[in-house]
This record gives C-alpha cells, sequence and structure tokens, in this order.
C-alpha cells in the first residue's frame, strides 16, 4: 500500500478534535491546542533543556562565539536567539507589556538583580548561521520552582528539536529522565549533548552510563526509542578560547563545530520534523482516547453481572418478607426465653436479700438503727431495680441482633445485602460505579436501647429506657432503610407503687422485720409485672419496625432494579456510540502511522 505523503494534518486534527469530546478526553484535548509542531514556519526552533547549571547558556554562548552574550547565572526566563541583519532585544512579560533595547540590556534583564521578570526575551543577532534557526535557552528542569519547569515546556511546545544538556560532572538523573520521558512523547529528533567535559577526566566513562542509562530505562522510554542514542561532547571554555586565539585544533575538540553540524541537519528538514512532532503528538492522544474507551466499555459491559446480582437479592427480600411467620415465631420464642430468664434472675437476687436481712435481723438492734436499715433497704432494690432493668435490656438488644442476623441470613448474607443494595436517591449507574467498602458486622446494625434518668423522693435517679429498636443495615451507606416505630418504655414506675410502703416506717425492731419482708415482696411482684409489659411491648415494637424496614427494603430494591434496566438502556446504546467513535478513530490511527512511516523512509536518521 502507498503511504499517503499528502496526508492533511490539519484535516486530521480537526477530525480528532471533533471525536475527543465524545471520548472525554478533555486533557488529550487540551494538548490538541498546544501541542508540538507549533513552529511550522521558516525557522527551525532548537530548545536548549536540561538541569539548572549544566552549562546550557555557556554551550549557547559558545555556538555563536561570542562568551559574553548571555548571563550564565541562572535565569527565570527563556531566551530566543534568532539572526537578523539589525540586532535587537525585545522583552515580553505575563501581563501582556513587550520592551524594545538592545545587548546593553540583556544583563538588567536577565541578571540576578533584574527589576521585573521577563516571562520570554527575544534576542535578533546579526549571525547568518541563524537565518535558519532559532536557538531556545530555558530556565532548567528538574529544580524546585514548579513555574520554571512550566516556562520550559512552554518553550517545548514550540520545538522542532531539543538539545537536552548533561553535565560530564554527574549521571544523568531520575529528574532528567522524568522530563526527557514527557518531551521524547512530544519531540521527535532530541540530540544529546554531554558539556563541561575539560572539567572532568572520567568524561567518556559518564557519556558511556549516560546512554547505557537512556537506552535501557524501559520503564520511562518505549523500546526502540532511544536506541541508536548519541551525546556529543563538548566544552564551551575550550571553543571559547579557540575563537578567542583562531585555534582550529581546539574549535574541534571544543565540540561545537560536530554540535552545529547537527543543528544544520536539524534545520535543513525542519519542515518533515515539525510535521513528525504533530503526528507524534496526534498518536499520543489517540492512546489516550483509545485508553479511555476501553475503561468505559470495561463499566458498562459490567451491567449485567450488577443486575444479576440485584436480582437475587430483590428475590431473597421477597421470600423473607412472604415467611412472615417463621421470624414473628421466633421473636416470640427468643422474648419468652428472656423473659424466663430475667424473672428467674429477679427471684434469685430477692432471695438473696431476704437471707441477707434474715441474717441482720439476727443481730442486736438498737432503736437507733431502725433509720439506717430503712435506707440500706431502699438503696438494695434500687439497684435491683438497675440491675433487672439492664438485663431487661441486654436481653432486648441480643434478641433485635439475634433476629436481623436470622432474617438476613446469618451465614453472611447480611454483609451480601448490604453490599448489593443501593442507597435511596442513588441511581444505578452510580451504584455500579461506586459501589465499595466493606460490610459492617451485624451486631452493629440494630439501634438498641437508649436510657434517660428520672428522679423521685427516694432521692434517687431512677431508669426510664426507651426503646428504638430499629433495622438499620448500612454498609458504607449503601443502604439505609426505615426504621419503624419508636415505642417509649418507662420502667421505673414499680418505685412510685412502693411510695407508700417506704413512708410507713418501722416503728420498733420487731415491726422491722415485717417491714423488710412486704418490701421484699412487694419489689418482687412489682418489678415482675414490670418486665412482662417490657418485653411484650418489645416485641410489638420490633414486630412493627421490621416488618416495616423488611417492605421498604424490597421497594427499595425494587425501585432500584428499575433503574438499573434504564441505566442498562443508555449503557447500550453508549457502547454503540463508543464503538462507533473507535471506528472513526481507527483510520486516523492508521493515516498518522503510514504518514510517520514516510518521513522517516526520508533522510531523519541521527542522533535520538
Amino acid at each position: 500500500m502507498t503511504a499517503p505523503v499528502d496526508l492533511d494534518l490539519a484535516a486530521l486534527r480537526e477530525s480528532l478534535q471533533s471525536l475527543l469530546p465524545e471520548v472525554g478526553a478533555g486533557a488529550a484535548l487540551q494538548r490538541m491546542t498546544t501541542g508540538a509542531g507549533a513552529s511550522s514556519g521558516s525557522r527551525a526552533n532548537i530548545v536548549v533543556v536540561g538541569e539548572p547549571s549544566t552549562g546550557k547558556t555557556s554551550m549557547i554562548n559558545a555556538l555563536l562565539g561570542r562568551a559574553d552574550l548571555l548571563p550564565v547565572r541562572p535565569t527565570a526566563s527563556y531566551v530566543a536567539i534568532g539572526g537578523d541583519q539589525i540586532p535587537s532585544v525585545r522583552a515580553h512579560y505575563a501581563d501582556g507589556r513587550m520592551t524594545s533595547g538592545d545587548e546593553t540590556h540583556l544583563a538588567m534583564l536577565l541578571g540576578e538583580g533584574a527589576d521585573e521578570r521577563a516571562e520570554r526575551v527575544e534576542i535578533m543577532v546579526a549571525d547568518p548561521r541563524l537565518a535558519a534557526l532559532t536557538l531556545f535557552d530555558t530556565p532548567g528542569v528538574g529544580g524546585i520552582d514548579s513555574g520554571l519547569a512550566q516556562l520550559t515546556l512552554s518553550a517545548v511546545q514550540q520545538a522542532t528539536a531539543l538539545v537536552f544538556v548533561c553535565s560530564a560532572g554527574a549521571k544523568i538523573s531520575i529528574a532528567e529522565r522524568k522530563f526527557l520521558a514527557e518531551a521524547a512523547n512530544r519531540i521527535e529528533q532530541i540530540v544529546f549533548v554531554l558539556s563541561k567535559i575539560d572539567k572532568y577526566a572520567d568524561w567518556e566513562q559518564v557519556l558511556a552510563e549516560n546512554a547505557d542509562t537512556i537506552r535501557g530505562d524501559f520503564h520511562r522510554f518505549p523500546p526502540g526509542r532511544f536506541d541508536d542514542v548519541v551525546f556529543v561532547p563538548i566544552s564551551a571554555r575550550l571553543a571559547n578560547m579557540a575563537a578567542a586565539r583562531g585555534n582550529l585544533t581546539l574549535a574541534r575538540v571544543s565540540g561545537i563545530d560536530e554540535l552545529w553540524t547537527q543543528l544544520f541537519r536539524i534545520s535543513g528538514m525542519h519542515h518533515q520534523l515539525d510535521e513528525l512532532n504533530t503526528l507524534r503528538e496526534f498518536a499520543s492522544v489517540i492512546a489516550d482516547a483509545e485508553a479511555i474507551l476501553a475503561d468505559r466499555k470495561r463499566t458498562l459491559e459490567a451491567a449485567p453481572e450488577d443486575d444479576d446480582e440485584l436480582a437475587a437479592v430483590t428475590r431473597q427480600i421477597g421470600a423473607l418478607t412472604e415467611a412472615n411467620s417463621a421470624w414473628r415465631m421466633q421473636l416470640s420464642k427468643q422474648i419468652d426465653l428472656a423473659r424466663d430468664e430475667v424473672r428467674t434472675r429477679l427471684r434469685r437476687r430477692v432471695s438473696q436479700l431476704r437471707d441477707r436481712y434474715d441474717a441482720k435481723m439476727q443481730e442486736k438492734i438498737k432503736p437507733n438503727m431502725i433509720p439506717e436499715i430503712e435506707a440500706a433497704i431502699v438503696s438494695d432494690l434500687c439497684e435491683l431495680q438497675d440491675e433487672i432493668d439492664a438485663a431487661v435490656r441486654e436481653h432486648i438488644t441480643e434478641i433485635a441482633g439475634y433476629l436481623l442476623a436470622g432474617i438476613a441470613g446469618g451465614d453472611g448474607a447480611v454483609a451480601d445485602l448490604a453490599d448489593q443494595l443501593p442507597a435511596r436517591g442513588e441511581t444505578a449507574a452510580e451504584f455500579l460505579r461506586e459501589r465499595t467498602g466493606p460490610p459492617q458486622d451485624p451486631s452493629a446494625m440494630m439501634m438498641g436501647l437508649t436510657t434517660a434518668m428520672m428522679g423521685t423522693n427516694t432521692a434517687r435517679m431512677l431508669l426510664t429506657p426507651t426503646l428504638a429498636a430499629a433495622l438499620h443495615v448500612a454498609a458504607s451507606g449503601f443502604i439505609a432503610v426505615g426504621v419503624g416505630a419508636v415505642a417509649a418504655l418507662p420502667v421505673g414506675v414499680v418505685w412510685w407503687r412502693l411510695q407508700k410502703k417506704f413512708r410507713e416506717r418501722a416503728s420498733d425492731v420487731a415491726s422491722l422485720r415485717g417491714w423488710i419482708i412486704e418490701c421484699l415482696s412487694s419489689a418482687n411482684g412489682e418489678i415482675a409485672l414490670d418486665l412482662d409489659r417490657i418485653f411484650r411491648q418489645a416485641s410489638y415494637s420490633l414486630q412493627e419496625t421490621i416488618a416495616s424496614a423488611m417492605a421498604d427494603a424490597l421497594q427499595t430494591a425494587t425501585e432500584a432494579r428499575k433503574d438499573l434496566g434504564r441505566a442498562r438502556d443508555r449503557a447500550a446504546a453508549d457502547l454503540l456510540r463508543l464503538n462507533k467513535v473507535k471506528t472513526q478513530l481507527d483510520p486516523l490511527k492508521e493515516a498518522s502511522r503510514m504518514r510517520r512511516a514516510a518521513l522517516l523512509a526520508g533522510p531523519t536518521s541521527g542522533a535520538g
């Protein structure tokens, strides 16, 4: 097949820009508007990059034979140097202002004491070698100032080719390789330079190690990207000495002549390189779009499995709702067992109190001890009431948790239920996309009894619990069903009935024994009646709450299934649309690939 050498890049760019919003590739679209290949004029834009203090500016001065043209101290501006018969200097600022001058202003614009930083400085010099190319000096990469790195990237976006400068004083750093990886995605041609070779005797070893590191860094660079990487070793100091003395041998050893050869080669084919840069950017954009398409398709195609899971949960809840009698009978059985256990505990504690006070009455009791014994029996009975009340609340909480685990399937179905049902108001798409998080333990899913205190004329705070039995299945907020009615169940009313007995004070030691027996008997009967009433009302409240919550859960699941069905229909339509976009991307990708192959078949080989 013949390569489409006449591929219309403008039409290709327009086609991609129309498809990227369909894919949701906003970042890729932004790159399309500011991408590489921006020079496309009569000159090649050659951007010099590297870490601060690697000798970039000294190298440019040496290339131009002007050792003192640009200040070699670190600068916060990037500088464009082109050729013209009339030398000039223009400074561009962030607010849009532009000032003009001559070379005498450079120290003021680029030196450390500059009053105001210019973002970009354009210098025109009378050098015929710059007629077909523009050199860009950049602040540096890998430093701590992200603003300077952004300025360098802005310059890279205009580049026809890069000159990547490393110092012979150190091996290539991770920061340099990280920047190089980003730049290599945009720029086809990169010339590697090893600077300051006159200062370091082992520069040849550093050069070889740098080349091997770049070739072998498959984590950052695609295979084959830098297989033919070649470093041009240079010395700006030797080049300046050669220019001052007219020494051709020094000039050759400095490496500057070899670097000029590389730059002239680039300027002679800059139109092809600009097009290759554009195609490289297009390839990156298409790859991003394809990755987004693949991810969205995986999400959409997962919908049927989630639908099956939700249908299974719906059937489970429906079956549980129909089996009303089973869990109601289980509730009744558990309530009876708990009531019998608490009543047995009450009888045992009353018997213990009776034995204690029988033993007390065997002692020699004086009349002035009667008030103390009366106060003690009142305190003991208050503690008994608190103990029995706590036992009642503990049993009801256990019953509620046990019943919930049984209804939801005590073998782990509680976790399934919590994980598989969407929350109210959550769309099916959100449910499919956002469902995560571990389920809670069933014992933590039932809100238990809360208590409040009330005062009596026994100078003691007596307990009034409020039963708030609430079925609340929750796992990371994905289902919260109705909690039903809240039943207020007062416990302390028994003490109102014992007030009269407490006010009937014993008149002597003989009547004290009878008074104690009557108090214990009355407390036993009243507390027993009270706990019967509490268990009975708790049973009613739990029945109502659980039935209401289960019905609500079933309705929520049914509505979610309907919503999911609609989401699946939309997903099917989205898949059709995404597949259509994919079929449109494929020929663009192939056309770009073939055009790139045709360009690379020409005389474009070289360093990097």
